[in-house]
């Protein structure tokens, strides 16, 4: 069925709305009606802690990383997760199936511990997020995944955090305005950096941002928020949690060291030069191997580079102005890669028509080395859903990078990919 791409368009959004629906209605009853704009007493959330949406999406998440784990572990379903959709196929099913089977236990455990219409209600939540997830990456633009994920970022209990410490005159105006300053900041860096041109070079590599996926500050919250959980559990082992709680210095010195770490060592596995060069070689044969080598190892350290500046300074500065709202860069900079894959789509779909996937990419690395492939032999192509993935990196296979091409061109594309 031919979809336009304004139709494509309204599907997304119509999915988006009824989402962002399910993200307000929450599993435990009714709340009180809160508003962004009158936070003055009270302090219940807009977003309510457990939604049809959060429950209904996370066990389908879990699915997928599960079952992505355990095709990395075992040598026989290894090839299949990087090569394409046909020999996905079953890895995908096998998804599926554990994420509803999963969301059966957890209605199971709900209907124990409330009464059997919570169950249920939680079980219909994920169904129906099941279907809007699938109708808007079939019918829409973007992944569906990445429109579940607009629906569901988790800026808006920051942003009522900030405005109530304003409100409270706990912070000036000016700090908050500092906040939505490098808010700001943070996005553009991102757009300037995805935008920008390739590397003069022979060998066209690119290292796309954030190289190390986002996430890298939450990962150095949570680890540190580890002692905290010891010492609840044994008693015993208190000191180490009173300490990062008494010392905001040795939190915040802590916290950087971590997130640095953490920045670089996933850089170095997600972009390890020789195996970006094994990928370009091997969708263009025509390419020197040393040479791939050599333009990937000097992207390396601009890479981290411009990883540690998405990851760690952003998210620093805010925490170092107002000591809150530190994941709302996380929630910006996924925003911003979500909706410059929207526009991506639509200007393509706006030029060449109705398009068709010739192939799906779950190496972030790869996506360029198969569009040079397409490009170079005059096949115009577009990486679906390629910067949403680049911020997950391995940790998103629930959302491939889909390659396509207009449909008159689709099989010439599939036979350039498949010699």
């Amino acid at each position: 069925m031919k979809v336009s791409a304004p139709q494509r368009l309204a599907v997304s959004l119509a999915a988006l709305g009824a989402m962002v629906g399910l993200s307000l209605i929450s599993v435990e009853g009714p709340r009180r009606t809160t508003s962004l704009l009158d936070l003055s007493s009270g302090n219940d959330s807009l977003f309510p802690s457990f939604s049809w949406l959060g429950l209904g999406v996370t066990p389908l998440l879990t699915g997928f990383l599960i079952v992505e784990l355990i095709a990395v572990v075992l040598p026989p379903l290894r090839w299949r997760r990087v090569s394409g959709e046909g020999p996905r196929r079953p890895l995908v099913y096998a998804s599926w199936g554990l994420g509803l089977a999963l969301a059966a236990l957890q209605a199971a455990g709900v209907s124990r511990a409330a009464d059997l219409s919570l169950g249920a209600m939680v079980m219909a939540g994920t169904l129906l997020s099941w279907g809007l997830v699938v109708a808007a990456g079939r019918y829409g633009l973007l992944n569906g995944f990445a429109v579940a994920a607009l629906a569901s970022l988790g800026a808006f209990d920051d942003v009522e955090r900030v405005q109530r410490l304003v409100l409270e005159e706990a912070v000036t105006p000016g700090a908050a305005l500092v906040l939505v300053a490098v808010l700001a900041g943070a996005a553009w860096t991102l757009m300037l950096l995805s935008r920008r041109a390739p590397p003069a070079s022979e060998v066209p590599v690119r290292a796309p941002p954030p190289i190390s996926g986002l996430g890298m500050t939450a990962s150095a919250a949570a680890l540190l928020s580890f002692p905290a959980t010891l010492a609840s559990l044994f008693p015993a082992l208190s000191s180490p949690a009173v300490a990062l709680q008494s010392s905001q210095l040795l939190y915040t010195s802590l916290w950087a060291a971590l997130a640095v770490t953490f920045t670089v060592g996933w850089s170095l596995v997600f972009f390890w030069p020789r195996a970006v060069a094994a990928l370009w070689k091997r969708w263009n044969p025509q390419l020197d191997e040393t040479s791939a080598i050599l333009a990937a190892r000097a992207l390396l350290p601009i890479a981290i580079r411009d990883a540690l500046l998405l990851n760690v300074v952003f998210t620093l500065a805010i925490q170092l102005t107002l000591q809150v709202g530190g994941g709302l860069v996380s929630v910006v900079l996924v925003a911003t890669l979500i909706v410059l894959d929207g526009l991506d789509e639509w200007r393509f779909r706006v030029t060449h028509g109705e398009l068709t996937t010739v192939l799906e990419v779950q190496r972030v690395p790869e996506v360029d080395a198969v569009l040079h492939r397409l490009s170079s032999n005059g096949v115009p192509a577009v990486a679906r859903a390629r910067h949403y993935r680049a911020a997950l990196q391995f940790f998103g296979p629930n959302v491939p990078v889909e390659v396509m091409v207009p449909v008159a061109r689709a099989d010439e594309a599939k036979v350039l990919l498949a010699t």
